[in-house]
């Protein structure tokens, strides 16, 4: 009788292994996936987006000191999806997520809603992957980016001689200014010219001016970003005649 039991108990978890082969046999690892700008979790070529690479400005006067993206899985039998940070140190946040485990992410949903806080500026290098019930792992998805801090901008004067309205009218321009960081959200907001002891500050690239008597005078400009950070001076010396 034990023999017999003995028997059957071997038969079972040899039926339980073949079945489990079976499984595996006809399991696909999780894909995982990053979201494009566009709402794309693939590229024009259909593949699946393993790597994101991206440079984000920490700004001084913004509240947007994270980085926000979206990773999704492909999987029904995901386990876990977890991350690491192979290069700076910072914080995962995931939006609407029943847990908060470190290095973990809530698998509830397969779209995942994430923002990154870093902890300093330079170079970040975080990935992703993921494992499913039967042990088998997704390939690795890797976000890389550059973050640094605002720019400061810089001013360019010209003055050029008007002489319209009076002899000794002149047009002082910075036009040509222009904020370093500009395609990262930077933006000249304020413009600041010193004719001698009289002070202008503006919103306008330009401003005419009549100066009173001949001489030499000196002319300068600053500007300010949207980080309310000052450039450093132009210095022009105006010869009215």
């Amino acid at each position: 009788m034990k023999t017999y039991l003995i028997l059957i108990t071997l038969i079972t978890i040899l039926s339980s292994c073949d079945s489990r082969w079976q499984f595996l046999e006809g399991n696909i690892p999780p894909n995982l996936t990053f979201k494009f700008a566009d709402g794309q979790f693939k590229d024009g070529e259909g593949n699946f987006i393993v790597s994101l690479t991206d440079t984000f400005k920490l700004s001084n006067k913004s509240e947007e000191d994270n980085f926000e993206f979206s990773v999704k899985y492909i999987d029904d039998n995901l386990q876990e999806l977890s991350y690491k940070f192979v290069s700076g140190d910072g914080q995962i946040i995931q939006k609407n997520a029943l847990s908060d485990e470190e290095g973990v992410l809530d698998i509830s949903k397969d779209e995942l809603e994430l923002e990154f806080v870093p902890f300093g500026l330079g170079d970040y290098i975080i990935t992703f992957s993921a494992t499913d019930i039967y042990g088998e792992k997704s390939e690795i998805i890797t976000l890389n980016l550059h973050l640094f801090d605002n720019m400061e901008p810089v001013s360019k004067l010209e003055v050029k001689h008007i002489g319209k309205t009076n002899k000794n009218q002149y047009l002082l321009n910075a036009h040509t200014s222009y904020d370093p960081d500009s395609k990262y959200g930077g933006a000249i907001v304020q413009y600041r010219f010193n004719i001698g002891e009289y002070h202008v500050s503006t919103t306008s690239q330009q401003i005419d001016y009549i100066f009173q008597n001949s001489g030499k005078y000196k002319v300068t400009l600053a500007v300010m970003d949207n980080d309310e950070v000052w450039s450093e001076i132009t210095e022009l010396t105006v010869d009215v005649k």
